[in-house]
């Protein structure tokens, strides 16, 4: 068994008690125990709304989804990222935290107005 199969049995057998989600979601036109029904399950719930809402708001493609949201596929790259990373975007002070390990001169983490940027385009 490789790598992959290994993570996709890892994945089916937490899948219920994890996301209270039966899987056989679509993916590639067949339905997979890997994927959930309710893709947004696949996003923790403190960050869901806002994520969706900012990929939405700034025309941020989900991989493969045919949903206009993230895909339900449990070992997707791009949720794993968003469930790990993106709740620094929301709190100054994680995110002061994170770059302060990158480098030891900064400072503080600055607030992007990023909605002015995009209104200038």
């Amino acid at each position: 068994m490789n790598y992959r199969e290994a993570q996709r049995q890892k994945v089916e057998g937490i899948r219920q008690s994890v996301f209270r989600d039966p899987g056989q979601g679509v993916f590639f036109e067949k339905e997979r125990e890997f994927v959930l029904k309710d893709a947004a399950l696949n996003l923790w719930g403190g960050i869901r709304d806002d994520a969706k809402k900012y990929f939405a708001d700034y025309g941020i493609s989900w991989w493969k989804s045919d949903n206009g949201g993230p895909t339900g596929h449990l070992l997707s790259s791009q949720v794993a990222c968003l469930n790990h990373l993106y709740f620094a975007r929301q709190r100054k002070e994680v995110a002061t935290a994170i770059l302060k390990q990158i480098h030891p001169g900064i400072s503080e983490a600055m607030i992007i107005d990023t909605g002015s940027l995009l209104s200038q385009r």
